[in-house]
């Protein structure tokens, strides 16, 4: 069944936003402005935006905070970093601070951070396997959250997805609920089994189980791939506006500007953080890993 798909209205009279040609998909909120709380001095910013030129690859980036963290005060909890090794391969970190820990924004960011300097620090012939980088990044989050900022680990707890694109092959790893979808056919594949013994369990989290990462492989091509927060990925699943919108959104490599727009649809029910890493894989041959 499809959803009810109509031209967005214009913003409340007392809040100004730019104009967009995203989607409004059955009844929504009126668009309001956010607010922080006081005293809180580890609040994320409610944007980050990408779009580059990576190795053989195009990658685009958006993260945007949720209406429902925006207006109760809470700070946008998903995060997402990416790089290349010094080989030139592609790693890709997507994570999703749990709503229940108190500061799990600052963990979903240094657990992000510490993916991508495991990956960095590596300089052979074997990529990284994204399961290995989890563990590791796990454990340094653990540690930094302890001895940096004299946090509790579990309060910093989040999911996340990896993926590590090499010559040969593309591997994704997750703990949790986060996801990776390829855009196929003018279609969405998911990557991994939605119905998973890890997805929706806030008992599988990052730092607590660092080791019980679930591992998808598929053969390098020239592809589409997303790496998604739970926010984006029920709305990938359960929307068929959605997904149109999408596909149309992600036919060829955009900038980040562009992909912020992409996210900005309106749907209802639609109020957790958006987060999404876009990989358009193997456009060109420059740089490619050995």
């Amino acid at each position: 069944m499809g959803d009810a798909w109509h031209q967005p209205t214009e913003p409340a009279a007392h809040t100004r936003d730019l104009a967009t040609s995203a989607p409004v998909i059955g009844d929504t909120l009126p668009i309001m402005a956010g607010s922080i709380q006081r005293g809180d001095g580890r609040r994320a910013c409610d944007v980050a935006l990408d779009g580059v030129v990576a190795g053989r690859h195009h990658v685009a980036a958006a993260s945007l905070v949720g209406l429902a963290h925006a207006v109760s005060g809470s700070s946008r909890q998903d995060a997402y970093s990416f790089c290349l090794d010094p080989r030139g391969r592609l790693y890709v970190a997507v994570a999703d601070g749990l709503g229940s820990r108190s500061v799990s924004q600052l963990g979903a960011r240094i657990f992000c951070d510490e993916i991508m300097r495991a990956a960095c620090e590596r300089d052979d012939d074997s990529p990284a396997e994204p399961a290995t980088l989890i563990a590791i990044a796990g454990r340094n989050t653990a540690t930094i959250t302890r001895d940096v900022y004299g946090q509790n680990p579990r309060e910093v707890s989040c999911v996340a997805v990896v993926g590590a694109f090499g010559q040969e092959r593309f591997e994704f790893a997750r703990v949790g609920d986060a996801t990776a979808f390829e855009f196929a056919d003018a279609a969405f594949v998911e990557l991994f089994d939605n119905h998973s013994d890890f997805v929706n369990l806030v008992d599988a989290a990052i730092p607590e189980d660092n080791d019980r990462a679930t591992t998808v492989t598929m053969t390098s091509r020239a592809s589409v791939i997303a790496l998604v927060t739970d926010g984006l990925a029920t709305d990938i699943r359960s929307s068929e506006g959605v997904r149109t919108w999408l596909i149309s959104q992600w036919a060829m490599p955009v900038t980040a500007y562009a992909m912020s727009e992409s996210l900005r649809y309106r749907r209802r029910g639609s109020h957790d953080d958006r987060t999404a890493v876009v990989v358009w894989t193997q456009i060109g041959v420059h740089d490619a890993p050995t």
